[in-house]
């Protein structure tokens, strides 16, 4: 089942600030987690970020307001600008699959949860691969695979109410494929959706649809061309994105007769209409108010005007830590920097290292207010915790000693574990408990609230 317990995680309320500089509100958030999904920013200059099974909200800075730990395999962040104080959050969950949609406010509480079993829907189960939001329709549009035991998979749209409710759906099937919709972006020349198809396999069988506002097919067009034939098409292409209002811009690369990296400008049927040589390899853009645009590739972030001129690039992570990351997602923030989350590559067993950021205008990230990953302090994971439960101090791998306390301050258990190792709670009651931990090694101590359901 998805939904793991009843929310009872401790909710911390803070406010936070209204108004922030770039320079002033940076961070570098280190989680010991197995997979960071996504991060969003609101209205408050407030960032929300998915990370493992938890929902956690962070200030400007970077510091935790409160953490929900109470999901599991949530996919997607989402604000609707009609309510600034609610996160739409879409997701998938086990092997089989599974999609809900969860409502939460901004200080953690649950409001909605819409929930869909697997194979509850006639033996079958979707899964949603990219969530937009329309505006005008006031609905969010979804798209993924689908599939079961009685039919092969199929790739799919829906569109779904604020409250989850599914309106319209439209999916697809073609023998000998397996294909899914990996990103949708609104057209606004027809009014309807341009769907971004990729192969499952991992064969860079990309395909562009423009549907209308039911998801029904208007125009599709491969973007692979077998032949050597003198020809704008692309062998596999990033993320698009929307550039100039009606066009879409991409980076793609050629395998074949035209070898190169190019950036492609593309109209509303997915016909490239103008191609840009590059000399990098782009997964993520993401334009600006100004028509320019920054661009991803690995832990770079790259800033090129209107014109297609660098006007700089910088590995944002290479002062912060030895790790080689690569940005997953990134966007700019309200006050003209970027946020984002990135995955940390290592060679420790067991170790899962994800990252929460924040750069100024140009891309820097400050040493800034305790928060970056060397002073990130000891966790409980997780939080509440039911059995067992792990203290994990980020870059150590030693022994913690731990006392754990009633609220009445009288001990109640006394362990020590090695970093990796989780600690045995499965005599205490359920309750509120102050754990004390002590890093040996360097003497540090830390006071934390450990709730056991």
């Amino acid at each position: 089942m998805w939904r793991i317990k009843p929310i009872s995680a401790l909710i911390i309320l803070a406010l936070c600030s209204g108004r922030t500089t770039a320079q002033s509100n940076t961070f570098l958030k280190f989680y010991d987690a197995p997979y960071i999904t996504d991060i969003a920013e609101d209205k408050k200059n407030c960032f929300t970020v998915i990370v493992g099974e938890s929902i956690t909200r962070l200030s400007p800075n970077g510091e935790t307001l409160w953490a929900n730990n109470n999901y599991w395999g949530l996919g997607f962040i989402i604000l609707p600008e009609a309510h600034a104080d609610r996160y739409d959050v879409f997701g998938l969950a086990g092997e089989l699959g599974g999609f809900a949609m969860l409502t939460i406010n901004n200080r953690g509480k649950e409001i909605r949860y819409v929930y869909k079993d697997p194979f509850e829907e006639k033996d079958t189960s979707r899964t949603a691969v990219d969530v937009i939001f329309d505006k005008k329709r006031n609905q969010y549009i979804a798209g993924g695979t689908k599939f079961s035991f009685r039919s092969p998979m199929q790739f799919w749209i829906a569109g779904f109410d604020t409250a989850g409710k599914m309106l319209w759906e439209n999916s697809f099937y073609e023998k000998g494929t397996s294909r899914y919709f990996k990103q949708i972006l609104p057209n606004k020349s027809t009014g309807g959706y341009l769907l971004v198809t990729d192969d499952e396999n991992g064969g860079n069988r990309n395909e562009i649809f423009t549907v209308d506002t039911m998801g029904r097919i208007l125009t599709r067009r491969f973007v692979e061309k077998m032949d050597c034939r003198p020809s704008y098409e692309l062998t596999q292409l990033s993320r698009l994105a929307i550039y100039n209002d009606s066009l879409y811009i991409t980076w793609g690369k050629r395998s074949r007769c035209d070898i190169g990296s190019f950036f492609y400008i593309l109209n509303n049927q997915g016909e490239v209409v103008r191609r840009i040589d590059s000399a990098i390899t782009a997964v993520r853009i993401i334009p600006l108010k100004d028509g320019g645009f920054v661009t991803v590739a690995g832990s770079w972030l790259m800033r090129y005007n209107s014109n297609f001129k660098l006007i700089w690039e910088r590995n944002i992570f290479q002062e912060h830590t030895s790790q080689y990351l690569e940005i997953r997602e990134v966007y700019q923030s309200r006050d003209g920097g970027y946020y984002g989350v990135a995955f940390g590559q290592t060679n420790i067993p067991f170790a899962h290292y994800a990252y929460a950021f924040k750069t100024d205008s140009l891309g820097r990230i400050f040493n800034n207010a305790g928060y970056s990953e060397w002073k990130q302090p000891m966790m409980l994971q997780p939080n509440p915790a039911h059995g067992k439960v792990r203290i994990a101090i980020p870059w150590y791998y030693g022994s913690i000693e731990a006392e754990f306390y009633n609220l009445q301050g009288q001990l109640i258990l006394t362990q020590t574990r090695n970093e990796q190792e989780a600690f045995d709670i499965s005599g205490l009651s359920a309750g509120v408990y102050v754990v004390k931990a002590r890093n040996p090694s360097t003497g540090e101590t830390r006071n934390m609230k450990l709730v056991v359901n």
